[in-house]
């Protein structure tokens, strides 16, 4: 982008491309080497996506003509332009040979690194882990004196081979439960470094692909002391390595890889490990949270209270409030003796009021800026149609969507309010830089990568099925039946659960009543007639003095007969029953959720 002269990325960072496009490098040729290796690990999946979807992106977007090196085989994506390749260069001699007298063992401990540089206590290790299974102890510092020219060590103590064939070389030669045993003795080696010095700077960097190596990387990433610890791009590259296909949603890794679909990226480890904090609260995985905020990596600021929809989620339990604009620090005289804030929602037009302190909401949701303290309308009014939050893959698509991420930030007091497309949370500033706000983070990845998607999840505390979901009406708009008013008639497990658990929709009415539904179906009548003309009743309760006439009936599931209700509460099948829980004389239909009138 420098050498294009686009000192500055485009506000939307995924358009980088087509900048290219209008710049004087249009047209020009663009060579990449060594594409082959490109990634932080030897078993990088970088070097698929360069190849495959960076030179698509170089040659369509910004086009160029793009020379690369790679040993992959060239795989056109939606695209028919010329991408022309090198092989690497083996006109030296055979690729990988070591000259006579070297210890190849001990080069290959090194080799078996992930990180290309390594410390000197990484690679006693390896060797140590390798040892066993060549049947001697292997003397790294010899190994390193009598290496001449081909290894070569930085002003830090970090080793590498200077010509990378040679690592390549070893590292195929040498049999797969070899590689995993090393590697799983490595894993265990470094859970118990310190987080600083060498051995920390290479935990960050390399410990996730090593998981991957020893079959532990679900293990790793669940660990919050560990994730803490491990830069983000690894941990998204091990998760790919891993299963290239799916990454669990609820875990530290899916968090990494839904954050990075968002832009949260390119942030010091302790800003991310916060961010990583955060969506593990949210998530309702506390020990995970607890773990991170234990780890030892100082966290600069950290959530204490949330109404906040993680990226990725899909549960009702995010729903409210929705995507919110910018926060506003609400008068002092508004509830005296507490601190308030105030944000309007974006997508529905509506304000809310929040307890800065607790996150208790106030007030709100209200069409009017500031509404008095309680004061609120439902969340979905009768007579008006709300958009009250979008998908959360309308939000990484790329389009222009408002607010931002990160819309607003207020000080109230020691804490800090953020607002944004998921809603707001409130955090405690442990680092005075950032006593003005978090780091901006842009909302999009840099990257437009079609390979990775949300990690899509539904939360730790959904609500069992088929019950009604409070985070998604107004408090009382279901009835249940305590269970000692349950009729003794009513014997079947499913029907009782539906009067008790699922309850049934609360209603004005001057009767109460369950019917038995024989082997024929009523008369579809519409709703004022169906009260004259309902046989007397088979199973009362002890409220049926109210007067509400209430048929209920089951419909089987696809594919299944349609059942309906016997004085007992078990099903009865049947050929065909009314479908529209509005209106009953729509045809018959399968469904797969029960009907109630």
């Amino acid at each position: 982008m420098n050498a294009a002269g686009c000192a500055d990325l485009p506000e939307k960072r995924a358009d980088w491309g087509w900048e290219l496009e209008g710049s004087p490098l249009a047209g020009e040729l663009v060579v990449i080497l060594n594409a082959h290796r490109a990634g932080r690990t030897r078993r990088s999946s970088e070097p698929e996506r360069m190849v495959h979807r960076f030179t698509v992106e170089l040659a369509v977007a910004g086009r160029l003509k793009v020379l690369i090196e790679r040993d992959l085989p060239d795989v056109r994506r939606a695209h028919g332009h010329l991408v022309v390749a090198l092989r690497p260069n083996t006109a030296d001699g055979p690729v990988g040979l070591l000259p006579d007298g070297l210890d190849s063992e001990a080069l290959r401990a090194l080799a078996l690194a992930e990180v290309r540089r390594a410390p000197m206590p990484v690679w006693t290790a390896l060797a140590q882990a390798l040892a066993p299974h060549v049947g001697r102890s292997l003397n790294v510092a010899a190994a390193l004196e009598a290496s001449g020219d081909l290894l070569e060590v930085d002003g830090d103590g970090w080793v590498r081979f200077r010509d990378e064939r040679h690592a390549e070389a070893l590292r195929r030669s040498t049999a797969a439960e070899v590689v995993r045993a090393v590697n799983g003795e490595l894993v265990a080696w470094l859970r118990d470094q310190a987080a600083g010095g060498s051995t920390g700077q290479y935990l960050a960097q390399g410990l996730a692909m090593h998981a991957v190596q020893a079959g532990e990387f679900d293990a790793v990433q669940r660990s919050g002391r560990l994730v803490a610890r491990i830069d983000q791009v690894p941990v998204i590259d091990a998760a790919h390595a891993d299963d290239a296909y799916a990454v669990s949603g609820t875990s530290p890794a899916g968090d990494a890889v839904n954050l990075w679909m968002c832009g949260v990226d390119s942030l010091a480890q302790g800003e991310w490990a916060s961010w990583l904090h955060l969506m593990s609260t949210v998530r309702g995985d506390a020990e995970t949270a607890t773990e991170i905020a234990s780890s030892g990596v100082p966290l600069p600021w950290k959530v204490r209270w949330a109404h906040w929809r993680p990226p990725g989620a899909l549960s009702a339990t995010y729903v409210r409030p929705g995507p919110l604009g910018d926060p506003v620090v609400v008068p002092d005289d508004y509830l005296p003796g507490r601190h308030a804030v105030a944000a309007p929602g974006e997508w529905d037009g509506r304000y809310r009021v929040w307890d800065a302190e607790t996150g208790e909401e106030l007030a709100g949701p209200w069409p009017e800026a500031l509404p008095a303290p309680g004061q609120r309308e439902p969340l979905w009014p009768t007579d008006a149609e709300r958009s009250v939050t979008p998908d959360w893959d309308d939000l990484t698509v790329f389009d222009t969507l408002e607010p931002p991420f990160v819309s607003g930030q207020v000080r109230v007091g020691d804490l800090l309010i953020v607002t944004g497309l998921g809603g707001i949370f409130a955090v405690d500033v442990h680092d005075p830089s950032m006593s003005e706000g978090i780091s901006k983070v842009p909302g999009e990845p840099l990257f437009d990568d079609s390979g990775f998607v949300p990690a899509l999840h539904r939360g730790l505390a959904a609500p069992p099925r088929g019950t009604y979901d409070p985070h998604l009406f107004e408090p009382g708009v279901v009835r249940r039946l305590p269970t000692t008013l349950l009729p003794d008639a009513v014997t079947d497990p499913e029907a009782r659960r539906l009067l008790t658990a699922v309850g049934l929709p609360a209603f004005q009415g001057a009767a109460f009543r369950i019917e038995a539904l024989e082997s024929r179906v009523y008369p579809c009548s519409p709703p004022t007639t169906c009260r004259e003309t309902a046989p007397p009743p088979l199973a009362r309760t002890s409220e049926s003095a109210r007067g509400v006439t209430v048929t209920w009936l089951w419909r089987a599931r696809r594919g299944g007969s349609s059942c309906l209700a016997r004085p007992t509460g078990a099903a009865q099948k049947t050929t065909s029953i009314p479908t529209s829980t509005m209106s009953p004389t729509k045809p018959t239909t399968r469904s797969r959720r029960p009907a109630l009138w």
